[in-house]
């Protein structure tokens, strides 16, 4: 049995009878999305032959993947090896018996490549709102068979990630479903995950927003400054240079800051900046980030290409780098 907004997994038209074209579900976590979505294609690929991609931006292995849950899933059903065999495992796909394949890919530096899966049948882009715009722009025209589908699920971050401004600021592209599933959607919401939001319903509400119910980002008790805002300025000739890092994990970016300490000369945002070491202000001027990023390449993240003969690294996907990154001290964080 599966939660009632799976109905929409299945539907032909969208409200405005179009033929279905993207299916997307955003909102907070313990909506079972991804489980829901994964029972969904099994169906689909038990049904009838169907090529089905499944992606995320970044996939440094197939660990990453969502192999994992679909074959969790398939098991459950009795349908793999320890079943009825119709679907097999290999290291890097799932196959049925009837054509049906399940594939596994990172789209994160693949923008020429992923054009090769043109013949698929659907896509699913699990945690879309990490996909970058190069990314999304190489995958649309890719899945392009007629009848094809893209689904797309995410627990939003900022409205100007790419999939947002696609899909919910403004008018989404023609044949777009969007449903929005938070914990209360599903039924079978655990316990121990109930615990937990109501911790951070009554500690940090802002976080229980942006997690449970799916809101975007916005300031909270989790972070060291309250008072930032974005603006514009020039930096300032002698400015000193202080460099921050900070290390990956899961869904967390490996960052690299440049930033230095000054004062606006009048009103902020419309006044130079002045360098000052006894100011109260501190400028971010340069910001480096990814997530997922494999060891090796966090040289190249932060200082772009080694031109020294020999150089120490590569950089194999053109990172731009921080200028005096190289050269500067850089402070991190060692929490282990």
């Amino acid at each position: 049995m599966l939660p009632d907004w799976a109905t929409w997994l299945d539907v032909r038209q969208n409200d405005s009878h179009e033929p279905v074209r993207h299916r997307v579900f955003f909102g907070g976590r313990g909506g079972a999305k991804s489980w829901t979505i994964a029972l969904k294609l099994i169906e689909r690929a038990r049904r009838c032959p169907t090529r089905i991609l499944c992606l995320r931006e970044f996939q440094n292995s197939m660990r990453d993947s969502s192999k994992k849950l679909i074959e969790d899933s398939i098991e459950r059903m009795e349908m793999g090896p320890g079943g009825d065999r119709f679907f097999s495992f290999t290291e890097r796909e799932i196959r049925g018996r009837n054509g049906s394949v399940f594939t596994f890919v990172g789209l994160n530096g693949k923008d020429a490549s992923i054009k090769s899966y043109e013949g698929y049948d659907l896509a699913w882009v699990e945690e879309a709102a990490t996909l970058s715009q190069s990314s999304l722009d190489a995958l649309i025209p890719t899945i392009r068979r007629e009848g094809s589908e893209i689904w797309w699920s995410y627990n939003p971050r900022y409205p100007t990630d790419p999939v947002d401004r696609m899909f919910r600021d403004g008018t989404p592209p023609p044949g777009t479903i969007l449903v929005e599933v938070g914990y209360d959607d599903n039924p079978w919401f655990p316990d121990v995950l109930r615990r937990d939001m109501e911790y951070d319903r009554g500690r940090d509400p802002e976080k229980y927003a942006h997690i449970w119910q799916g809101k975007y980002v916005t300031h909270s008790e989790a972070q060291v400054f309250r008072n930032w805002l974005c603006l514009g300025f020039e930096t300032p000739s002698d400015a000193v240079f202080r460099f921050g890092a900070d290390w990956g994990y899961s869904n967390d970016p490996t960052v690299l800051v440049r930033c230095f300490i000054g004062h606006w000369e009048g009103e902020p945002g419309m006044s130079r900046v002045i360098a000052d070491p006894k100011g109260r202000c501190l400028f971010v001027d340069y910001e480096a980030y990814q997530i997922g990023c494999p060891i090796n390449e966090i040289p190249a993240l932060f200082a772009g290409s080694d031109d020294r003969r020999p150089a120490r690294w590569t950089n194999p996907f053109a990172h731009p780098g921080i200028s005096g990154a190289r050269k500067i001290r850089i402070t991190a964080d060692s929490s282990p």
